[in-house]
């Protein structure tokens, strides 16, 4: 707007304002107060446009301070939300419930533990604002991730502030201009520890020799022959096993009617239900087990549900600690120790194309959408490529020479 011929006065939501301009150009705002007296407020900026798009703000911050309106705890100054306050609110937003386009409480979970890490950088670095937290910021926040955590957690955490970045500039806390635009290359591979099928034999013996590991071992063979998640296998029943046509349904319920859903609600990573064929081997296992009046089809020790975070604890402590010394673990290379629950399933996808099962097979007992672990697997581990390579000859006597 052209510079007005005198100093306006404006009505906002709790003050009536005058602007004026101060000797250096800038302008300037002021008003009267109860109790208090007139107070002057810079508005630190020469354009009168921008100046009234502040006037908002500012009105609103004085009713703040003055007692006349609640204050906004997200902020430590005019506009500034803080790093605590942003996180707080995007994890409110996600916390809706699933069908409202929310998260599970899985995830949550880990969107708090990636909340701790960057709450603990920023106050280490005196950051206290969102307004603080630029490009040059979060790559340095990357950079000691990196020095602590795996590239696919860092990936994945570096994503989520991105994510809490750009949901507040879309919730109009932070502006347009102050939106990371970064882009992160997805790692490729794995380092996630592949059992060989010798060691897996082993962890079945291992557990075979202890009859108070009789229900670990019968995880064991549900994990390998199934590829199945352990929150997937812990929460499987008697009700998703079809021996009559030899398949595993792994459900995921989250948009079935509370009405028909005995016990927790079961989920999946990937959103969607889907059927695993059941192995001949696993079958064997299963079907003197069947008797059981319906439930859970692995439990633990004692009867009860299948905890999986305690699963992992016994299985650390009495399979892989025992077995260490029997495969051994290169020094400074991820080995058999450094194997977890997670491991069979990547050994499930290695072993199953190599033993002839097409990717897409593979993919869909897995459940993912695109499996970068299944296109891993099936160059790092095709066994047949390498017997077609070795039938191939490439010079004329069939011979190579080596310089000795």
């Amino acid at each position: 707007m052209p510079k007005p011929t005198k100093n306006p006065k404006i009505k906002k939501d709790f003050f009536e304002w005058s602007i004026n301009e101060r000797k250096d150009g800038c302008l300037q705002a002021s008003t009267y107060v109860a109790g208090v007296g007139r107070i002057r407020r810079s508005l630190g900026t020469k354009d009168w446009d921008k100046a009234l798009e502040d006037l908002t703000e500012l009105d609103r911050h004085e009713a703040e301070e003055h007692g006349l309106a609640p204050k906004f705890e997200g902020r430590h100054r005019l506009g500034a939300v803080t790093i605590e306050y942003g996180w707080q609110a995007f994890l409110d937003d996600r916390d809706r419930g699933q069908v409202q386009g929310g998260v599970s409480p899985t995830t949550l979970k880990r969107y708090r533990a990636v909340r701790a890490h960057h709450e603990a950088f920023a106050k280490k670095k005196g950051i206290t604002e969102w307004q603080q937290f630029g490009r040059k910021e979060f790559v340095a926040f990357g950079k000691e991730r990196e020095k602590v955590a795996e590239p696919r957690t860092v990936f994945f955490e570096l994503n989520l502030v991105k994510g809490v970045n750009l949901w507040l500039v879309h919730e109009e806390m932070l502006p347009e201009q102050l939106r990371l635009r970064v882009n992160l290359p997805k790692p490729k591979g794995t380092s996630t520890y592949c059992y060989s099928k010798q060691e897996i034999s082993a962890m079945v013996r291992q557990c075979e020799a202890n009859e108070n590991l009789e229900w670990l071992r019968l995880v064991i063979l549900g994990l390998t022959h199934t590829g199945m998640r352990i929150s997937e296998l812990a929460a499987l029943r008697w009700s998703d096993i079809d021996f009559d046509s030899n398949h595993i349904h792994v459900v995921d319920e989250r948009s079935r009617s509370r009405k028909k859903t005995t016990g927790p609600v079961r989920t999946t990573k990937g959103k969607r239900s889907r059927s695993i064929p059941m192995h001949p081997g696993l079958k064997e296992v299963l079907r003197p087990l069947r008797e059981q009046a319906g439930g859970y089809v692995f439990k633990a020790q004692k009867g009860g549900r299948l905890r999986p975070r305690v699963v992992l604890e016994v299985f650390i402590r009495e399979v892989i600690t025992p077995l260490s010394s029997t495969f051994p673990t290169p020094k400074g290379e991820i080995g058999f120790q450094d194997g977890r629950l997670h491991s069979f399933r990547h050994a499930f996808c290695s072993h199953a194309l190599s033993g002839g099962a097409g990717v897409g097979e593979v993919q869909d007992w897995l459940g993912h959408a695109d499996s970068k672990m299944v296109e891993h697997y099936r160059h790092l581990r095709d066994d047949e490529a390498q017997q077609r390579m070795n039938s191939l000859s490439f010079m004329a006597d069939d011979s190579v020479s080596a310089a000795s």
